[in-house]
């Protein structure tokens, strides 16, 4: 399908036939927002929420081998990290306009692993103490890793 078939094929969307087979693969797009605010409850407000239900702090496990100490920090890292965000976003684009089956299996592949990960999660909460307490260097890619560390915790 190129893109003016794409174009022809949602020429007739309209929200009442959102629901119509032609058009269910569409609804699962709201995965994202949810699994957004799912995200973000588990990892801003959990702990918050866990310590004045418990008065305690939420424990996390600790996954790592031995082996894991000898990984040395590589801020190169950075650049796939970043890219992994707009290839999920272009392969999804893809099969939108390309192939609706696909991206409905797409779409239901993502909804399922990242809701498994934060449900196991949410059960046992784990983390890894792997990140540099100081980056070793100043550049472009640690303040990028810096970055990802303020808005990602290592949990």
């Amino acid at each position: 399908m190129n893109l003016t078939q794409a174009r022809a094929y949602y020429r007739d969307l309209r929200p009442r036939n959102l629901g119509s087979p032609k058009y269910r693969h569409l609804l699962l797009l709201s995965f994202w927002p949810i699994f957004g605010v799912i995200f973000w409850t588990l990892e801003i407000a959990w702990p918050s929420i866990w310590e004045a239900l418990t008065g305690k702090s939420l424990i996390y496990f600790a996954i790592e081998v031995p082996l894991d100490a000898y990984i040395p920090f590589c801020e190169w890292f950075a650049i796939p990290y970043y890219l992994w965000y707009p290839l999920l976003l272009a392969v999804g684009l893809y099969l939108f306009w390309k192939d609706s089956p696909a991206f409905r299996r797409y779409m239901v592949f993502l909804a399922v692993t990242f809701f498994a990960s934060t449900l196991i999660w949410f059960l046992i909460p784990n983390g890894q103490d792997l990140r540099p307490l100081v980056l070793p260097r100043d550049n472009l890619l640690t303040r990028l890793m810096a970055a990802v560390y303020a808005v990602d915790t290592h949990t």
